[in-house]
Parts: structure tokens; C-alpha cells; sequence
């Protein structure tokens, strides 16, 4: 057996304890297999006889005939047995996501799906939509033509910390579609391998290799001064806008941004046919409604909807008012 111990820096940490080959293989080979997903900045594997010492922030993985899985949201444990060639690798990384987010918001620690650009020497800011919304390639055209610094690109950690939301750190794979690549990334284009034009919109690859600025990405601590809910679309002047929401609006959009994981929105483990529990408690969930307030007393939350060649330029005036 391996014991594989897994940490978000100073913030979370959880060991998995397995026989699995394929887990042990995939995590000391292919490690960005889940550091793009979750924001995870040590993984060491070493051999393990006595798994007695762990009933708190821990997974068994086991092989056995029998698939099933078990999971104590209180002691933040799960045990979970497959046959070796039934194992799905994205099974794991949401037990994983989930349990680290039951760690975190204990912590009053969230992780957010965003991408988060550090833009002034203390200054971030977050960029939240739904999948193909356009996060990646807002965040590489800020990167490549305003000099702004990859915090994150999938999940980003934050709390409040002396009365200001402030983004941690976050995962550093800048990942794109081929399509999206195709369409609006020549320079990344010319560079690709051979695909297939089936493959355009399914297959994804790494393209930090392309943003060559000097120290383009960073783990330090950055006050949230604004969120932006965007959408690129449209290619006409008109069409483009950035718009701050009322408080109201403001308030409810962090809420049910920040509150996605909490309540196990999506971390349904198909493999296993498990649903995992909501970790909504009272206690969570007021002091996530209590964050945001104090949040939003330095933070301001936008609509931001156009082009990928028009909106940067007006995201970055908003910032400069």
C-alpha cells in the first residue's frame, strides 16, 4: 500500500491511502492530471503498512471485487473499493475536490471556479461564467497584452482575510479547447499537433508554454477589488458592455457562486454511483453569508459581455476608474 499526502500549500491537506496501481502510476507521472483541477502544491508517495492512524481527512482506495464507497462528511473520510480496471482517475479528483472543500470552509476557505489575474502590485481580480463562457481566453489576452498575472485558472482559493476578500492561490494549467485555439489564437494555432476536425470542441491542451512574459504567474495574496460575470460573445461594438450589478444582485451572485461546492452542486461520483453529501450546514453557510458581506464592502461584482478583442479593453478601463 502507498500512502499518497496531498496539500494546498499551508491551507488543506488530505492523504490517500490505495493499492491501485493506476492512482499510485497517474499521480507520481501525471501529476497535472488533478493540479489543474484543484490547486494542490505537494504530492509525495511513500510506502504504508498501518492505515489505523487515519479516520480524519483521509480516502482508502481499494481493490476488491466489490465496487462501493462509503463517506463521513464529520471526520472528512472515505472508503471506496473497485477492480483496478473500473477505476475512473476523475472519480478520484472530485472525492478529492469535495473533501477539500469540506476542510476548507471550515476554515472560512473557499474554492471557486474561476479564473483570478493579479492586475495592480496588491490588486486581483476573479472572472466567473459557466463552461465555454470564456474564462481561459480572457484571462490569456490579459495576460499577453495588458501584463496581468495568472493567479488561477479553474480554482481559485479565498477567503477574507483584515476585512478584504482576498484571492490565495489557485491552479496554473492555462487549458484550451482546439476550436477556441483555432478561432481566435493563431500564434497557438501554428504550434498545435495533427487533430481531427471532430476533435475541435472535445479535445483540450496546455498552452502555458505560450505565455513567454517573465514571471507570468503568482501565489501571493491579492485583495478582490472586482468579480466579473462574463460572457464573450458578439463581434459588434454595441455589444460589448461592463456593467456593475446593484448590491442585492452582488450579494445573491457571490452567494450562489460560493456556495456551489458547499452543497455538493457537483460532485457526483458516476463511477460509484454516489452522490456526495452537501456539507450546507448552518454554521457554514452563515459565516459564508457573513464573508461576503464584509467582502463586498471592497469588492464590486460586474456583468461583462462582448468580444475577446473589445471586452479586455473594457475591463481594464472599468478597473482603472
Amino acid at each position: 500500500m502507498k500512502k499518497i499526502t496531498l496539500s494546498i500549500s499551508k491551507y488543506s491537506k488530505l492523504v490517500v491511502l490505495t493499492d491501485l496501481e493506476s492512482i499510485i502510476y497517474k499521480l507520481k507521472n501525471n501529476p497535472s492530471a488533478i493540479t489543474k483541477t484543484i490547486p494542490i502544491r505537494e504530492i509525495s508517495i511513500e510506502d504504508y503498512c498501518d492505515s489505523n492512524n487515519y479516520k480524519n481527512n483521509a480516502i482508502f482506495l481499494l481493490k476488491d471485487s466489490k465496487k462501493q464507497m462509503f463517506f463521513d462528511k464529520e471526520n472528512n473520510y472515505a472508503y471506496m473499493t473497485t477492480e483496478e480496471s473500473d477505476m475512473r482517475f476523475p472519480d478520484l479528483v472530485y472525492v478529492l475536490l469535495a473533501m477539500f472543500t469540506n476542510d476548507l470552509v471550515r476554515k472560512s476557505k473557499y474554492l471557486l471556479h474561476s479564473s483570478s489575474l493579479e492586475y495592480d502590485e496588491d490588486k486581483s481580480i476573479l472572472l466567473i461564467g459557466d463552461g465555454g463562457a470564456g474564462k481561459t481566453s480572457l484571462a490569456y489576452k490579459l495576460i499577453k497584452d495588458y501584463g496581468y498575472k495568472l493567479i488561477s485558472n479553474d480554482h481559485t482559493l479565498l477567503t477574507v482575510k483584515d476585512g478584504l476578500f482576498t484571492s490565495l492561490l489557485g491552479t496554473k494549467d492555462v487549458e484550451m479547447r482546439y476550436g477556441v485555439i483555432k478561432n481566435s489564437f493563431k500564434e497557438i494555432e501554428d504550434s498545435l499537433p495533427s487533430y481531427d476536425e471532430k476533435d475541435l470542441w472535445k479535445k483540450k491542451i496546455i498552452v502555458n508554454d505560450f505565455l513567454t512574459e517573465e514571471n507570468f504567474a503568482t501565489d501571493k495574496e491579492r485583495h478582490v477589488t472586482d468579480v466579473f460575470q462574463i460572457n464573450l460573445l458578439g463581434s459588434n461594438v454595441g455589444d460589448n458592455f461592463v456593467s456593475t450589478k446593484n448590491y442585492v444582485d452582488q450579494m445573491l451572485y457571490l452567494y450562489e457562486q460560493l456556495s456551489k461546492q458547499i452543497k455538493g452542486t457537483y460532485n457526483l461520483i458516476t463511477g460509484f454511483g454516489y452522490p456526495m453529501p452537501s456539507f450546507e450546514t448552518e454554521e457554514n453557510l452563515l459565516a459564508l453569508y457573513n464573508d461576503i458581506k464584509i467582502a463586498l464592502e471592497n469588492t464590486e461584482v460586474h456583468m461583462a459581455k462582448g468580444s475577446l478583442d473589445e471586452l479586455p479593453k473594457r475591463l481594464v478601463k472599468t478597473l482603472e476608474k
